[in-house]
């Protein structure tokens, strides 16, 4: 039987026009909460439920649903970024491939405990589910001391991905992970090209940026991955990641200006590798890595002008407690620390950080961390410093000898109380600025330490073959142009929602009252304005939109007096705006505010005195 080329092109077009029609039966956009609660509950695999564009105030999302892997059940913005989840609305995921984008949570808050929560309830958590290309931009609770959570993750196989998230400044994780029941074990959740951006201080814990199961499950395995991430100025608490499951691994993410660290806190078996943590000569609260636990490999990372000590020192290994409770710490054991790079750091490694022991006659046997770290290796780490005083690279506040140490080379002299035994070494290093931040060495270093398993890092932090061109250090040479040598924040969140490049926040002088209103308008989040002590008059309020530090330049007190209108304050509390005052007094009279928070009416008004300071 002949057949013609027109008669199959006819067949054709009308498979294409009868997949397209089908397409389209089972889109359908909806305009209000009535319409997509009716929208969820008809969906079937292949199902596009399209919100409208425009303002979508209070609205609770409970979106439930059995998708396929070849057809998932989506719920998308009719225009990505043009979709506005504002006022008291929240997110809950229940079922098998769902996925959710394009969505921009603004100008309001959760009125339950979670923004976005991978369950609709305790007994039907998401699976193979993803929630991308969204943006949560400081939907935080007007209520400072109100616990809750952005994002929660349950169940298995789940992706938050590409999405903006910052402005959190209330208690509780931004994203927390929960391994509770078999349905949330072994979970391989994905969270991975995201902007991660401020979180204000809160003075104590519960500031975490990512936290990963909890103490009473920290025995768990979650193989949770954290890959490709950019956190910024993520300065909550001490913790900026808290890693307390099994088998996790945190890859190519940028740390940068984070006061806190990425901390091993519970759990055994992670992989650090890749990562790149920014410090600057500002600050000693920047971290890198905090070790607490058994069986972590910390390999190919690259730490920049980490200033600080103990827990916040660039790598800080941890004294245990003997036979530790769950929730304390246990001793660190079969850690690997190889092929790092240290950059103008102040003393990059530290071992039996939180040590104790002389507090023995005070505190109960079950809090003294005196479990030395054992079975340790430090290989192949380069450490290099412009500034040749620093030379005190390795620090034990314990006897140091549970650690082996082998071919690790800096470029200053090698002193301190710790033995190395050979295994740091002082040579001639010349490096390459790539970048603000990024050095690359002039030359290989390949007298490597080949250690157990160590064939398995066979890459460096930019890709490079290490089979091929090994070295010490986490950039082998020659090095790739590409990689993380420059930061890009448009690589990370959502293709549509365009933010500020990452700014190294810089020290701006104040010398007058005009001074001080006109750097409050120009200076970016992170800033610090070093003001001339002396008093300065302020006669308006000033607008607090992000986060400053107001300081003096001296150890004499600053003294700012206000004389505005009554009823008005000193400093208006905006979203996103977080103040630090260091050394700064302040004056007014009895009808006068220091702070109004514009979210929070009246609750954090604080009465100005004209006879007090």
């Amino acid at each position: 039987m002949n057949i013609t080329k027109s008669t199959i092109s006819i067949l054709f077009l009308s498979i294409l026009f009868t997949a397209q029609v089908s397409a389209q039966a089972l889109k359908t956009v909806v305009k209000n909460a009535q319409e997509l609660d009716l929208a969820i509950k008809s969906a079937k695999p292949g199902s596009h439920i399209v919100m409208a564009n425009g303002v979508w105030t209070d609205v609770v999302i409970k979106f439930k649903g059995e998708g396929t892997k070849e057809q998932p059940i989506v719920l998308e913005a009719e225009t990505p970024g043009q979709v506005f989840i504002e006022g008291q609305s929240t997110l809950r995921l229940g079922g098998d491939y769902l996925e959710v984008s394009g969505l921009y949570f603004r100008n309001g808050y959760t009125p339950k405990n979670t923004v976005i929560d991978f369950r609709t309830d305790e007994d039907n958590v998401a699976n193979y589910s993803k929630v991308t290309n969204c943006v949560i931009d400081g939907f935080t609770q007007p209520d400072r001391d109100f616990k809750d959570h952005w994002v929660q993750l349950y169940g298995r196989h789940n992706e938050l991905s590409n999405c903006f998230i910052t402005g959190k400044s209330n208690p509780g994780p931004t994203i927390r992970v929960f391994l509770g029941g078999n349905e949330s074990i072994y979970n391989h959740h994905r969270i991975v090209n995201n902007y991660f951006g401020e979180r204000p201080r809160l003075g104590g814990p519960h500031g975490e940026t990512l936290q990963i199961g909890d103490s009473y499950t920290s025995m768990t395995p979650s193989y949770t991955e954290v890959e490709n991430n950019l956190f910024e100025k993520c300065n909550g608490e001490i913790e900026i990641i808290s890693s307390k499951s099994n088998f996790n691994e945190f890859k190519n993410n940028i740390f940068f200006e984070c006061e806190g660290s990425l901390v091993l806190r519970h759990g055994n078996y992670a992989k650090v590798d890749g990562n790149v943590f920014i410090g600057n000569d500002n600050s000693t609260a920047i971290g890198g890595v905090r070790v607490v636990n058994t069986g972590h490999w910390i390999t190919n990372n690259y730490f920049y002008k980490i200033r600080g000590n103990e827990f916040r020192s660039a790598i800080a290994v941890m004294n245990g407690i003997p036979k530790s409770p769950l929730n304390r710490y246990n001793q660190v054991t079969d850690v690997v620390i190889a092929y790092n790079t240290f950059i103008d750091n102040k003393t990059p490694l530290q071992f039996s950080v939180g040590t104790n022991v002389d507090k023995s006659d005070v505190l109960p046997a079950s809090e003294i961390r005196s479990a030395r770290p054992i079975r340790t290796v430090v290989a192949n780490n380069l450490i290099y410093n412009e500034d040749a005083s620093e030379t005190t690279q390795v620090l034990g506040y314990n006897e140091v000898d549970g650690v082996t140490f082998k071919n690790n080379i800096t470029n200053n002299k090698v002193e301190g109380d710790v033995d190395t035994d050979g295994g740091l070494t002082q040579q001639s290093i010349e490096m390459k600025k790539v970048s603000d931040w990024f050095y690359a060495p002039t030359k290989a270093f390949s007298d490597v330490y080949n250690g157990f398993e160590f064939e398995t890092i066979d890459k460096d932090i930019l890709g490079s073959d290490r089979t091929k061109n090994n070295a010490i250090g986490a950039v082998t040479f020659p090095y790739e142009t590409g990689g993380i040598v420059n930061i890009n924040k448009s690589e990370y969140g959502p293709s549509w929602y365009k933010a500020e490049v990452a700014k190294k926040s810089k020290t701006i002088k104040v010398t007058s009252a005009a001074a001080l209103v006109t750097a409050l308008g120009t200076a970016n989040s992170g800033d610090v304005l070093e003001v001339k002590s002396g008093s300065y008059k302020i006669s308006e309020s000033l607008n607090i939109d992000k986060a400053i530090t107001i300081k003096s330049s001296s150890k004499r007190q600053v003294k700012i007096e206000y004389t505005g209108a009554k009823g008005t304050a000193l400093f208006l509390m905006l979203p996103k705006g977080n103040l630090v005052l260091d050394n700064v007094a302040l004056k007014g009279n009895d009808t006068q505010d220091a702070f109004f928070n514009i979210r929070e009416k009246h609750v954090y008004r604080l009465q100005l005195k004209s006879n007090k300071q």
